[in-house]
This record gives C-alpha cells, structure tokens and sequence, in this order.
C-alpha cells in the first residue's frame, strides 16, 4: 500500500535537507575563513593527534634552537678567551727568548721583567671573564657567591691569588698543589682505592663521602671534620697520610673539572659550552730534568718574572722557554677542541631548520585546507544549497486559498 505524503511531511523534509545544506557551506565558509580543516575534534580524530605531535616537536625543535643559539654564544667568547691568553704566553715566549740573550745585561732583564708582571695579571684577568652573569672558566660560580666557611667575603671571580702572590687558587682550590708534580706521580695518586684503604686508626674502614667534603672546608685549617661523619682523630690520620690527602686532594681536582656549564642541545644530548678554569691553566709539559710534569700557566709566569726580575743569567730563563711553548701547544689543543664543538652546534642548527621544515609541512598537512579544493566543494555546496531553495519555493508556493480551491 502506497503511503501518503503530505504537505507538511514535505515541508519537514525540505526544512531538514536545507539545514543540512547549510551546515555543509557554514563548515566550507570556516575553513576558507580560518584555513585550518579541522573545526571540531569529531571532524578528524586521526588528525587532531598528529596535529598535536607536530605542534610538541616544532616547541621542542624551537628551544633547542634557541639552546644552540646561547651554546654558539658562549663558544665564541670561550675560544675568543683562550685566542687571547694564547696571545698571552706567545708574547711571554717572545719577551722570555728576549731575555735569555747573553748580550742582555741584568737591567735589561729586569725591565722585561715588568711586561712580564703585566701579562702574568692579564692572564687572570682573562681568567674571570664574564659572558652575562657567568663566568666562562667558572663553572656554576657565579658573581657574588659567598666564599664557604672562609669567611664572609665574596669570591669576586673563579681565579684568585693568594696573599702572599705566589699561588693561584681556582674557586679557593689551590692549584700550585699540582704545580710540578711529575705525571707518574699523578698516576700513583689515582690509582689510590679509597674504599681498600686500610683505616689508619685500626678500627673499621672509613668511608669518605666526597660529595658531602666542601672544597673550602677541606682547605680550611678549621674545618670540622664531624660535619660529614668523620671524627677529628680520624681526621687528623687521614690527612697526615701524604699520599691519602694527595688522593683526596686529586678527587677535589676532578669535581672542580667537571664542573662545566652545559646546555641542552637536543634530546638526551647536553653538551660543555666551555672549558674548566682548571683545563684551561694546567696543562704537561717538560721541567729541566727531563721529567713529564704538570705545570700551572701563572706558576709559570710568576717564576718567569721572579727570575728575570732577580736579574738571573740567560740560562736559567732558557729553562722557561720549553714550558711556554708546551703551554701555547695546549691551548691550540683545547681551541681545536672548542672548534670541533662549534662546527657540531653549526650541524644541529643545520638539522633543527631541516626539521623545522619537515614538521611545519607535517603540521600543515593534518591542519591546511586546500584552497581550490575548499573553494570547489563550497561552490558545490551552493548550487546545491540553491536548487533546494528553488524545489522548496515550488513545494510551499500554493497558498491557503489555493489549497480550498
């Protein structure tokens, strides 16, 4: 049996398709408006999430930008510092091959004594560099950090020079411990196992908890040792060994090293935008006896400007001539070093911008509209949206009068 259809099932139904037909071009109008595809979240799930995964990668991708950028920075005025203590200790040399002339007399010497002394203070100049509200050489030290328990000063910078003049101390570690001391020496030193090291008391083994051991307590002559678990007696033993305090003085020196600032470059990926003051002033070389030791650059001036200053004969400056070249030979080392790191965050710059780009296109791909397409189905849409305006017009045209006729 046929069903009847009446008037306002028609109208019902026109009503409902032109709803229809007009949500259709209001959709097509918000993208061509807004140029993104996606609307609302039911319009594409899938999308939405690969939207948000770019969105996550192109932040990340930005603030190791941004990283790279500020490592890059502080690169430059690391290699721009040791460029110019290499200066330093070229002119040294230069001066040094001066004075060990024999036609010198000794107050020819002593007037190249005096630049000496200058270059000797620039290097520590050079030292405590600052780039912003850091020091290059110092590791975390930052301006105006209280000195430890050695008083209330303020360390004004990572290289300091003791009151007597004679001995350069890096965060308040003195380093002229090592000034000297023969290689094999250092060998024998780490190789020390604090944890076998029989307890000097004849009680139970001590355990020394470096980490809890503050550089300028271990220096302080009133530093109490009950303060990391170790009593005073225990102390007193410890230390009084030569090669123990050597060990422990050594272990200092490493967690002085790799006390280095460092930026994230990537994922994962931190990398030392600069070198430790302590990298940067010891370094090996030869002494007079043939014997590989390791030397200390102010150590080096200093002693070069005491004996030319003294007005001593030519061949005792002759034996600071090798020291200062090994000394310009490790700076080229660690320049090269901080070329090899430049040339990388040159790289990642490189590969950010690649990825930058991949993940934009990405990102527009689940976001874009596609203009002509947009504008295609839209025009669709409306000519459709109008051949309903017109069949609906025929369906209601007849008026009430109409219909009782």
């Amino acid at each position: 049996m046929a069903q009847r259809i009446t008037n306002s099932m028609m109208v019902n139904t026109f009503n409902r398709n032109l709803r229809m037909n007009t949500g259709r071009m209001e959709r097509f109008q918000s993208q061509l408006a807004t140029n993104r595809k996606i609307v609302r979240l039911s319009d594409d799930p899938v999308g939405i999430i690969k939207s948000i995964n770019a969105r996550s990668k192109l932040y990340d991708i930005e603030q190791f930008k941004r990283n790279v950028e500020d490592a890059r920075a502080w690169m430059t005025a690391t290699e721009t510092a040791v460029n110019e203590v290499n200066t330093v200790l070229k002119r040294v040399y230069e001066l040094s091959v001066q004075a060990a002339n024999d036609t010198l007399g000794p107050d020819d010497r002593v007037a190249i004594s005096h630049e000496i002394k200058q270059l000797r203070d620039h290097l520590l100049q050079i030292g405590n560099t600052t780039l912003g509200d850091k020091y290059i050489f110092g590791g975390y030290n930052t301006p105006g950090e209280p000195a430890g328990v050695l008083g209330t000063d303020m360390i004004t910078g990572p290289f300091t020079v003791s009151d007597d003049g004679q001995r350069l101390l890096f965060n308040g570690y003195d380093l002229s411990y090592f000034d000297r001391m023969p290689l094999t020496k250092r060998s024998e030193i780490n190789a020390i196992d604090l944890a076998a090291y029989p307890d000097p008391l004849g009680a139970p083994g001590v355990t020394i908890d470096l980490s809890a051991l503050n550089i300028y307590d271990f220096q302080d002559p009133a530093f109490d040792p009950t303060t990391v678990g170790i009593t005073t007696a225990q102390w007193a033993a410890l230390t009084g060994d030569e090669d123990l305090e050597a060990k422990l003085m050594t272990n200092m020196l490493d967690l002085l090293r790799s006390d280095v600032l460092t930026f994230d470059v990537g994922p994962s990926v931190s990398m030392p935008v600069t070198i430790s003051g302590i990298d940067l002033i010891l370094y090996n070389t030869v002494d007079e006896e043939g014997v590989a030791v390791t030397r200390n650059m102010f150590n080096v001036l200093n002693d070069l400007y005491t004996v030319t200053n003294s007005g001593a004969p030519a061949e005792d400056i002759n034996k600071y001539i090798k020291p200062l070249q090994d000394g310009q030979n490790h700076l080229l080392t660690k320049t090269a070093e901080i070329g090899g790191r430049t040339r990388r965050l040159e790289l990642l710059t490189a590969r950010y911008e690649q990825d930058y780009i991949n993940y934009e296109r990405m990102k527009s791909d689940a976001e874009d509209v596609e203009f002509a397409e947009v504008i295609m189905y839209q025009k669709m849409a409306e000519a459709v949206y109008q051949a309903a305006l017109s069949s609906g017009a025929r369906i209601i045209q007849p008026t009430l009068m109409d219909f009782l006729r």
